[in-house]
């Protein structure tokens, strides 16, 4: 189940290249997974704490998965 993403903030650093995400209401982050538009997980992140950096891969439109202990959120980026 996908949850509302108003508790989830994904801030893309081109300097870099990195996509910094955290949840807001401090739940701890389990894991984090970069998915390309066309399906396929260009990588994938496990977590402990509330926020997590992710390498950005090449430039494109990317959706941002992250599962907590209850709830799957997602965002998409663009990285440029």
């Amino acid at each position: 189940d996908l949850t509302m993403n108003d508790n989830l903030k994904v801030n893309y650093q081109p300097t870099r290249r990195i996509i910094h995400v955290n949840l807001i209401d401090g739940e701890h982050i389990t894991s984090v997974q970069l998915i390309s538009l066309d399906g396929k997980v260009i990588s994938e992140l496990t977590g402990n704490g509330n926020e997590i950096e992710i390498a950005a891969p090449q430039n494109g439109v990317y959706v941002v998965l992250v599962n907590n202990y209850r709830n799957v959120y997602s965002k998409k980026v663009v990285v440029h």
